[in-house]
Parts: structure tokens; sequence; C-alpha cells
């Protein structure tokens, strides 16, 4: 299974070095050297370098030898290849690909709608659910989301008030 790890923010220095956006809770597993990342376009990238540059990730790719080069692939997404049953280090903690898709319940057991989406805010992270056709961010924190189950992909909310009012301005 290809999943987003990572992205290409832009050239750095003229060897074709990249800072990049780590996407992942394992940086220094997805992005070792000798790892195979993947582009949109079916380019296969090779880490040689890895590195923290002002708190981002400074990458260096076999494959990219010049600035130039780094800045056409600047901005395009990085996949890795992972095994579809790696789960996460700890009870509670989730991969976006697991969220992304299950459907949101009330704690009544109506069906509101489905996450489409995982923000990583520096507060918390927040989930992003289509509601009819509109976003509604919900605070991934316990109080608000007491309940996932992935084996019958629902997600159980405690909504406080106002949370899933939705305006109908643009």
């Amino acid at each position: 299974m290809l999943v987003e790890v990572g992205r290409l923010i832009k050239a750095h220095g003229i060897k074709g070095d990249l800072l990049t956006q780590s996407l992942t809770d394992f940086p220094e597993l997805r992005f070792a050297l000798g790892a195979k990342l993947q582009l949109a376009n079916q380019q296969f990238l090779t880490v040689t370098k890895f590195a923290e540059h002002s708190g981002r990730l400074l990458l260096h790719f076999e494959e990219i030898v010049d600035r130039t080069s780094a800045e056409q692939a600047a901005g395009s997404l990085l996949y890795a290849e992972i095994d579809e049953t790696e789960l996460p280090p700890e009870p509670g903690k989730y991969f976006d690909r697991q969220l992304i898709g299950l459907l949101v319940s009330t704690k009544d057991g109506d069906v509101i709608g489905k996450v489409v989406d995982v923000l990583h805010l520096p507060a918390q992270d927040v989930l992003v659910m289509n509601m009819h056709g509109k976003e509604v961010l919900i605070p991934f924190v316990d109080p608000i989301v007491p309940i996932v189950d992935l084996d019958h992909n629902m997600i159980t909310i405690n909504p406080p008030v106002g949370l899933l009012e939705v305006s109908d301005e643009n």
C-alpha cells in the first residue's frame, strides 16, 4: 500500500537538496538512507541524505543531482510502500489512513458524516468531516472523540454545543 510520507517544499543549495515536510510519524524509518520513495508521476527516488535543518527535514536523492532538478521536484508529494498490517506503536494512536473514510456518529448512533482528512495542528490533531457536503472540523481529543472503532469503521463523537452547526456562507 502506498501512503503519503512527505512533501518536497523547496530546493536548498545548488547540489539538489530539498527541504521536506514530513507527513509521517516515522521519519527516521521512511527517509532512512537507501529508502525508495515514489512521486505521483511514478518516478522513484532513493534517499542519500537525511538531516534536520531549521525544524524541517533536508533530503537528498540519488536521482536529483542539481538545483534545477530539485526545483522541478519541489511541491511534489512523496509516497512509501508500507505493509498494510503495520500498526501504530501505542494503543489509542492511529495512522491517518486508518481514520480517513470512517463514518462519524453521535453517541445516539446517528451517522452524521465521514472523515475525509486529518490535520496535524500545533495544539492538537483535527478530524475533517464531510457533513452533508460541508466540512466540519472536529478536535481529535478524548472528550469529543471518545470512541474510535476500526473494526466497525466508525468514530463516535460527543460534540459540544455549536460544533456541528455549519454556516451556508462561503
